[in-house]
């Protein structure tokens, strides 16, 4: 049975100050009561420390959630480079991997943050992941833009480019609703 899970971005800034409410921002709750009127359950998990990602912290998580061939993964931003690296490494197979405003930052200052991005990617996603779709916008941050293209020519994804999405969250969309995400998760 069809289920989606999605992988939240992190903090606008990363200091632990924050509340980590990250799983109940922007159009993720939006889209799992969309997906609700489709049958899909989704699963929206709190990533530990976002200000401070590990992946073996990461990787935790996602092995307790229930992925199988039939899964659609979401990625926003930093969550799109766990889903990347935790592909490669597992090899699970999924039906589809969507990534929404792809953070690979590939020049942080910070090297403990910059560990997190520290993969290449994995090739063989092409097979691991049926369908692949990048959601850009160009008025994102270059840096985001630039992972997006990666994406798309290395892993001969489908790009969907949204006008003036900004990073896709809520105050540059201007809504929390998301409803071309649904499309390609129900498609």
């Amino acid at each position: 049975m069809k289920n989606c899970i999605i992988i939240h971005g992190g903090p606008l800034t990363d200091t632990p100050e924050n509340p980590h409410t990250l799983h109940t921002l922007y159009w993720h709750p939006w889209t799992a009561t969309e997906l609700d009127t489709y049958n899909i359950k989704t699963h929206i998990p709190a990533m530990p420390n976002p200000w401070n990602p590990k992946y073996d912290e990461y990787k935790k998580v996602m092995d307790n959630l229930p992925v199988t061939e039939d899964s659609v993964l979401v990625g926003h931003s930093r969550g799109v480079a766990f889903l990347l690296r935790w592909l490669g490494d597992t090899k699970q197979t999924v039906q589809k991997l969507i990534m929404v405003a792809p953070n690979l930052r590939t020049d942080s200052a910070d090297l403990e943050l910059q560990s997190f991005y520290d993969f290449d990617i994995d090739a063989s996603i092409k097979e691991l992941a049926t369908e692949r779709v990048v959601f850009t916008s160009e008025n994102d941050d270059l840096e985001n833009i630039e992972s997006a293209k990666l994406l798309a020519d290395v892993l001969e994804c489908k790009v969907i480019n949204l006008p003036q999405h900004g990073h896709f969250i809520t105050q540059e969309m201007g809504t929390a609703e998301f409803p071309e995400l649904i499309k390609e998760i129900v498609d």
